[in-house]
Formats: structure tokens, sequence, C-alpha cells
């Protein structure tokens, strides 16, 4: 369902890419490669198939198998549906994230998907869950039976969830007729339908083989709502096989699934009983049903049919009436596409004869060139405290305009956005300042194209190019603080070729984003924690160097001044067991120190003399955690010299005193004899 890349008008002049979304739909429980009886997944496809039809968006659907290791492991556990949005590195795994980007989508580009009416969502809210309430109460009581309970035969209780139903289906038969309308909003399919039209169909399916119910033949507006579901193209691309259906069902309500039924051929019921088709037909309702128009024309042969004609309803081929449907019009997708490569081929060598990588947008040697810089994301980055350097990996964007690329859309097919290598059209050299290679160590541009995009009221193309990033910087990380020291690493990255004919600057305020899957983060943090540091933020600004005070300005003061952007990583030390491992031996080392010399004189000796040993393997390791580079000495390492002094201290005072204690003794003895 996916088409080729281009760009589409949102309704207010600008031109965006058309979004690529993925939607994984749940496989069939009998056949995995056939579509499951999801309503969930049905009702967002044919939400997006609305879409793809005007050529909003471009869609692709996959069918998963949930039970699949493949499955269990691309997506964590989630549960169909789920989409993807693989340019925005987006997945949607809650319906509510992936219905408000479809009506996102809708709104911008003023598609009346999701109008609202509270009187159609008042009529339809609780329809399918009583119906689920009367599907298990009449099953309870048909279990062991061959044929299911007639209607009048059925107790009370579940009489009343069958009069429900039937009260709301004729309630919807009335709204219907009184609008005279081909859907529940008017002409075109919005949200009410997509929730509808596939609720409406699981109910026939099932009340037929389960049941015994069926929808009223006297509610003649309801049914000619089915018959245009019917014959909608989105219905009939995301509706799922009866026995898919019925399987799912049984699975729900424990029933017993006969082999036979798993085995047998697949088959759409899309057809009318033969007396509510009479009824349409004597209200004249069949000249009102008008076919869809689609991306390609098909042709319906007949309005109505019977259930007594082929499955396919209306729906034939030139050449073969079972042909799928995609095969009839890929011949014309196909010429559509190569007449569009041709073109693109036409003008890129129109282009490149005219302009090339030396042909410099600006036209004189004073004109300046505005370039709108940003930094894009960072995806990685380290930090080496022993050679004091910063490796980062991220990607950047620049947006500039250059009058050597103009063209006449009318002349090539109507292409307003072509892509080049690199190296056809002029960019930027930037260079990084501080790069440990040098001064202004260069910085390659990897797997970089550029995209031109017409702008045909100035005879201009504006130039986008994202290159992806990979250097390593020099980065001042003083521990004086360890472990409370906080750092800002930079890398200044201006053009140093043409510094003079370009002007830098960032329009964009929003935070940097990061992309770090390697990083730990612990629930409720959002600051990534990079090997011993956790990065706090990363900034981006546009500056200009003076290279006479080699300081960095916020305002050009002379026309030699550099402009440059500035971007900054934020960041501090991250030191979990600073305390089991570094505070909490000391204050125990101190506790010896203090308390020592009120012991006896052996055991206080061999105590401090322990402590000295402690303390040495306490540096030793102290040392390896220290980073080697600090200004001033850490308040740790003097705690622990003054820790050293204590002790030596404490140790010198017990043996002095000792030695008082054995001279005193002495001289007392001589005074005795």
């Amino acid at each position: 369902m996916a088409d080729d890349y281009q760009l589409q008008s949102n309704g207010n002049g600008e031109f965006v890419k058309k979004p690529l979304l993925e939607l994984y739909v749940k496989a069939s429980g009998i056949d995995s490669r056939r579509i499951g009886a999801c309503l969930f997944c049905q009702e967002f496809w044919m939400e997006l198939y609305a879409l793809y039809e005007i050529g909003v968006a471009r869609v692709e659907v996959k069918t998963v198998n949930v039970n699949s290791e493949a499955f269990k492991k691309n997506f964590l556990g989630a549960q169909p549906p789920i989409m993807v949005e693989e340019e925005k590195q987006m997945q949607y795994t809650d319906n509510r994230e992936i219905e408000g980007r479809i009506f996102h989508l809708a709104k911008e580009f003023r598609v009346p998907l999701f109008e609202k009416d509270p009187v159609v969502e008042k009529c339809i809210e609780s329809l399918y869950r009583n119906f689920k309430l009367f599907l298990r109460a009449k099953t309870e009581l048909d279990k062991g039976k061959r044929e299911p309970t007639p209607i009048e035969a059925m107790p009370a209780q579940i009489k009343t969830h069958h009069n429900r139903v039937v009260e709301q289906l004729a309630g919807i038969d009335e709204l219907l007729q009184e609008r005279a309308s081909r859907y529940l909003l008017g002409e075109s399919m919005t949200e009410y339908d997509c929730e509808l039209m596939p609720r409406l169909h699981h109910m026939r399916i099932v009340g037929q083989r389960l049941l015994g119910f069926d929808i009223p033949h006297n509610l003649t507006y309801l049914w000619n709502y089915v018959l245009t579901a019917y014959r909608t193209a989105a219905f009939i691309e995301s509706c799922p096989a009866d026995q898919d259906i019925t399987y799912l069902y049984k699975e729900q309500l424990n029933l017993f699934t006969n082999q036979r039924e798993t085995l047998q051929a697949p088959t759409k019921t899309h057809t009318l009983p033969e007396e509510v088709l009479n009824d349409i037909r004597r209200l004249g309702l069949d000249q009102k049903i008008l076919i869809l128009i689609l991306t390609i024309q098909i042709v319906f042969v007949n309005p109505l049919t019977t259930e007594d004609e082929e499955e396919t309803v209306g729906i034939v081929s030139s050449d073969e009436e079972d042909e799928p449907e995609k095969l009839r019009y890929d011949d014309q997708l196909k010429k559509e596409q190569n007449m569009y490569h041709t073109a693109v081929t036409n003008l890129e060598k129109m282009l490149l004869q005219r302009g090339g990588v030396y042909r410099v947008p600006w036209k004189s040697p004073k004109e300046q060139v505005m370039i709108i810089f940003f930094l894009h994301n960072v995806n990685h980055i380290s930090f080496n405290q022993t050679d004091q350097t910063m490796l980062v990996t991220g990607r950047i964007c620049m947006m500039w305009h250059d009058p050597n690329y103009y063209w006449d859309p009318l002349k090539y097919d109507g292409v307003t956005h072509l892509s080049l290598h690199r190296w056809n059209v002029w960019s930027p050299n930037l260079e990084v300042f501080n790069g440990v290679d040098g001064l202004a160590g260069i910085w390659a541009f990897t797997k970089s194209g550029v995209k031109l995009f017409l702008d045909s009221a100035n005879n201009r193309s504006i130039i986008l190019s994202c290159p992806s990033f990979n250097f390593k910087v020099g980065c001042e990380i003083d521990a004086s603080s360890f472990p409370h020291d906080s750092h800002v690493c930079r890398f200044p990255i201006t053009d140093l070729r043409n510094n003079e004919n370009i002007d830098l600057t960032n329009t964009f305020t929003e935070e940097i984003k990061t992309n770090f899957v390697y990083a730990i983060t612990r629930k409720n943090d959002t600051k990534p924690n990079v090997a011993d540091f956790y990065v706090e933020k990363i900034t981006s600004r546009i500056v200009y160097f003076n290279d006479e005070t080699n300081e960095y300005v916020s305002k050009r003061n002379k026309s030699t001044d550099m402009v440059v952007a500035l971007n900054e990583v934020h960041f501090t030390r991250y030191a979990p067991y600073f305390f089991h491992t570094l505070v909490l031996p000391s204050i125990v080392f101190g506790l010896i120190s203090a308390f020592a010399p009120l012991m006896p004189f052996l055991q206080a000796s061999t105590l401090l003399l322990m402590n000295f040993v402690l303390l040495g393997v306490y540096m030793r390791d102290l040392i390896d955690e220290l980073p080697i580079h600090f200004d001033s000495l850490p308040r740790i390492m003097i705690y622990w010299l003054l820790q050293l002094s204590i002790s030596f201290l404490q140790l010198a005072r017990i043996f002095l005193a000792e030695r008082a204690r054995i001279e005193r003794k002495e001289r007392n003895g001589i005074n005795c004899r």
C-alpha cells in the first residue's frame, strides 16, 4: 500500500514528506498468513486506508503471530494493533497513541475523518458491549446443545440483552433514515464508520453461526448501511474471513472448534438476504450507493447481489474474475513510477550541468549566505579522564538557499523536490575547533546526501543536509571537587574556509535529543549515566570567536570574528558508592585514631599499627578511584592525610606515654631498694 517518496501540501501551502506508517495487525488463529479478527486492528486499518486513498500517507500493513519468538523479541510483549513510524523512530503500542497520531495527521491535512457528532456517538457507543453480554449469556445457555435456542424460548434475562441490542440497531436505522446519507455523518467515511462497520459485520457473522441471530430484516436503512460497508474499499481490504471471526469468538468463549472448520477454504460474507435486497430496491436506495473513488478504476458490474451470487461483490477484472485486486492496478502504478523516475533523471542531468560543488550560492565576495544550523541529536558520548578527551557521535542539520538550483516543475512531471549526492552541491566545509588531531581537526561528513526543495516564489531551492558526525575533542576534567565535580565540554564547529561568506543562525530552541541506547537510566531518572558521569544536558548556540581575546562573544564586533556553532555537554560525577567505599572507612579510621589511646598500650599500639596498614590499602584504592588530573588536592585526599597525621601523632603519643611510665616505674624501684 506504500507508494513512492513524495511531498504533499498540508493545505497551508507548505510541502511535507508523506509519512510511512507500518501497521502490525494480529494474524489469524487458523492461518498466520491471513489477517485476524481483531476489531481495533480493522478500525485503524480503515482509518489509515482513508488517508492513503487521498495521498496523505504511505501505509504498510503486516500480520504478526503474537506467539512467535520474533514478535515477542521485537515488541517486548506489546499486543496488536501496533503502529511504527520509522522516520520519527516512534512505536505506538497503545490504542490511544495510534488514534492520536492518525488524528493529528488527518488534522494537519484537513481530512474530515474525525468530525464529532454527539448524536451518533451516543447512538453507537454501547452497541457492541450489549451484544457481547447477549453473546455470553446465550452461549452459556446453549452449551451442550446441537442447535441454538430460539429467541422466543430464551429466559427473560437473556431476552433483555437481546432486546437492548435490537433497540439500539433500530435507533441506528432511524438515524440513517433521517439523514439519508451514505455514511453516519454524510457522504464520506469518518471514525464512527470505521468503528461501527466492523462491529456490525462481526455481529452478523457470529450471530448467524453461534446464536441463531441476525440483524432484523425490517431495518432496511441499516441493511443499506451494511451494504455500503461491503462496497467500501477500506472495509473490503481489512475484512477478515468468516472462519477467522468465528474462531476468535469460540476461543474467547472456550467453545469447541471442529478441526474441519479450520481446514475450510476462507470465505467472506459480503452479501445480503434476497428479502432485504428487494426492500432496498423498492425504496430506491440502491441508486444512492456511490462507488468509492480509488487510486485506480475498479468496475462494479451490479449494484446489488444476492447470497446465491459470487462472494466478490461486483468487482471484476477485464481478463480474470478471480484476479487479486492489487494486480489490476499494478501496471498503472508502474507506468506512473516510470514517468516520475524519468523526469527525476532528466532534472538531475540539467542541474548537474548548471551547478556543482564549486558553484557557491553567493554572487559576490562580500555577500553572505544565511545557514540555519541545529544540533539534531547526540547518540553516543564517552569521556577519557586520563587523556582529557571526549568522544561524541550524533547528527546535525543545516538549511540554506541556493539560487543555482531552480527549475520549472511543469517540465519535469511536477517534481518539486530532489535528492543529490553531497559532492554535487556546495555545502559548508565544517570543522571542529578543538579536535585532538589538530587545532581544527577535519570533520568528515558521513553518509550525507542533500535534499533540494523548490522555492518557486524566489527562483531558488532550499537545501537540506543532515550529516552524522563522530569525533574526539579535548576536554578538561578537573577532579578537585571529587566526587561532586561538574564539567562542561565544548565542541565548537565552523566553516573556516568560507567564514566570511556565511552566517549561522539557530532557530530551534528545543532541548537537544539524546538517544543513549547503551546508557543506564533508572526509573524516573532522565539523566543518562555514561561511565562515571551523568549527562545533565546538551546545548547548542551561535556565537562569534574573537581571535584577539580568544573569547566567544554573542555579537560580531568586526568582520574578522568567526561565526561558530558552540555545542556544550554539561555533565556531573556519578559516584553512587562514594559514601560506602570512601567516606565510611574514613570515619572508622578516624574513630580508631581518636579512641585508641584510651586502651592499654599493647592493644592501642596494635590497633594503631593495623590502622596504618588499612590506611595504606585505602590509599591505594583511593588513588585508583581518583582521576589523575586536578588543580588542587581533593577534599577526600586532604581528609586522608589528616587521618594519617592523627594516627601517627596518637601512636607517637602512646609510645612516649608508655616510655614515661616505664621510666617512672624504674625510678620507683630504685628508691625502694
